[in-house]
């Protein structure tokens, strides 16, 4: 098993990107990993990475994007095969057609097709008894905080906890679990590392591998698709940018840590000091690598479930993470991108911004603090810069 935390960010059709991330690391070996953290679409796309009916789970990501595609309509403009979902899609989506109720909607779709998908390609006694660590994010309506859920503490991942992550509204509608609901994990939070780095034994030789399906910045919508195409990339976006030269103040916080560490005697009361562990948790991420996608998109992106469309995000995910994981720690993955690849975000500019998202619980668990740590922005392996911020154990359950 590889030494790696796996971040599989959430945007609906570009969650086809990550199948080709995930290509790349099965040809390299990188597969099966030590932890995987999964967000909306890409909490389909851990399920099936982990708890495969196969012992080699890239057929069963393969076969459910194949499925998850939009049939193709001979002599059709690409616009009409772009907007095709729009009617339903076979394996995801069922389109209401209670119209006499409307007024009680409180989704359009029906995920029932994709809860099918899922039992079909996964066994989830194998992904709750895997030695991979699974988190799956999602919001928790009536409280209106993060939650994770996960194959540890004697907690079980089922289907639903996979729809709850995805439930975008107003597409999906809220699910119910042990009498509370819950929405799309995206909603509230994208990059959820620090429930990653509270999941994760205290300094863990960990490798963080994010896979980010969102630029942060994009053009000024001219339409209204492009302005829901846009309002979704903000919201589903990194949420802890932050700049550069506050973030080397928080690495060299966490190198002066190491060194206090070799030279403070080991009863040494500092060493107990919460904020000192903190800064030793976070430092698990310092040199990350973030493959980000830059491709050009058409509108309405999350919903473009073309072939054509899926096929090109599929390769571009592969490109990226060929270039990422290439690059040495330290050294720029654009690089070592062929000229061909695509441009480096804009946002290379921009660092991570620390935060602490409080009172994050862990599955039906009780209020545990979760810190929001760095998430680099940039298809490349960085140094991330990260804020002293409690990770605490998770509280009893309820």
């Amino acid at each position: 098993m590889q030494q790696i935390a796996l971040l599989l960010q959430g945007g609906g059709a570009l969650g086809a990107y990550e199948l080709g991330v995930l290509r790349h690391m099965h040809e390299k070996q990188m597969l099966p990993v030590q932890m995987v953290a999964g967000v909306s679409i890409g909490a389909a796309n851990a399920a099936v990475l982990v708890g495969s009916r196969s012992d080699d789970p890239l057929p069963a990501l393969e076969t459910l994007w194949q499925k998850l595609t939009v049939p193709q309509i001979p002599f059709a403009p690409d616009i009409v095969e772009q907007n095709l979902a729009l009617f339903g899609n076979p394996h995801m989506s069922r389109l209401r057609t209670d119209f006499w109720n409307m007024p009680h909607w409180t989704a359009m779709y029906s995920p029932d097709p994709l809860r099918e998908l899922l039992h079909e390609l996964v066994d989830f006694d194998k992904l709750n008894s895997s030695d991979t660590i699974v988190q799956l994010s999602a919001v928790q309506i009536e409280s209106g905080e993060i939650v994770t859920f996960t194959n540890r503490n004697g907690q079980r991942i089922t289907a639903d906890h996979v729809i709850a992550s995805l439930s975008i509204p107003p597409m999906f509608p809220a699910v119910e679990i042990d009498g509370r609901h819950y929405w799309d994990g995206g909603l509230f939070d994208n990059a959820p590392l620090g429930a990653m780095i509270n999941g994760l034994p205290a300094a863990s030789p960990i490798r963080f591998v994010i896979v980010n399906l969102f630029p942060l910045k994009g053009l000024v919508p001219q339409n209204l698709p492009q302005v829901q195409d846009r309002m979704l990339e903000i919201i589903f976006s990194n949420k802890v940018l932050g700049d550069m030269e506050r973030m080397e103040d928080y690495n060299a916080l966490a190198e002066l840590a190491r060194k206090l560490k070799k030279v403070l005697p080991a009863g040494s009361p500092i060493l107990g000091m919460p904020g000192f562990q903190d800064i030793e948790r976070l430092s698990m991420i310092e040199h990350p690598v973030v493959i980000t996608n830059n491709m050009p998109e058409e509108q309405s992106a999350t919903l473009d479930f073309s072939p054509k469309s899926i096929a090109n995000r599929i390769a571009a995910g592969y490109r990226d993470a060929t270039a990422a994981l290439a690059a040495p720690a330290g050294q720029s993955a654009a690089a070592s991108k062929p000229a061909a690849a695509a441009k480096p975000q804009a946002a290379n500019k921009s660092a991570t911004k620390a935060t602490v998202r409080t009172r994050a619980k862990t599955g039906t668990a009780a209020s545990q603090a979760s810190a929001a740590p760095p998430k680099p922005t940039t298809a490349k392996p960085a140094t991330a810069k990260a804020a002293p911020a409690r990770a605490r154990k998770p509280a009893a359950k309820e």
